[in-house]
């Protein structure tokens, strides 16, 4: 509630100190520039809050977003050993991977193993179709069809 009201305050002072002014040195009625101040103010509030929220909004989600990329780069999902539920772990590839289950609470130990294979080179073939239709078996296929029916 009391920061309501110094904003309340805020706005008030603000339009009566331009009201006053106008007043003072241009003779414009001080109430219609205390109303066209206030409403000013409220206005450009607006918009200046609606900015600055759809900026937090958009950082936030670039946060998220990098937050999750980090998550799947440095992180696995693995299954308990006593209960199988699934964890998501951080894979830390010098460091210590064990982990508590989340559903049962006992510790896991992770073993990584790492593969390497040769790469190769796709061939420049021209490509071919592999067909399995034989025309005795679908010969028998029609009779079965047509017992069936």
């Amino acid at each position: 509630m009391l920061p309501i009201a110094k904003s309340i305050l805020l706005i008030c002072a603000v339009s009566s100190i331009s009201g006053t002014v106008s007043h003072y040195f241009y003779g414009i009625s001080f109430t219609g520039t205390f109303i066209l101040t206030t409403i000013a103010q409220l206005v450009l509030g607006y918009f200046v809050n609606t900015y600055l929220d759809s900026k937090e909004i958009v950082a936030a989600t670039n946060q998220q977003d990098f937050v999750n990329e980090y998550i799947e780069t440095h992180a696995a999902t693995a299954n308990c050993a006593y209960c199988g539920a699934a964890n998501l772990i951080p894979i830390i590839p010098d460091g210590n991977n064990d982990f508590e289950c989340t559903q049962c609470g006992k510790q896991n130990a992770v073993y990584m193993n790492i593969t390497v294979a040769q790469t190769t080179t796709p061939v420049d073939m021209p490509s071919y179709e592999i067909s399995n239709a034989n025309p005795e078996l679908h010969k028998i296929k029609q009779q079965i069809i047509s017992n069936e029916q």
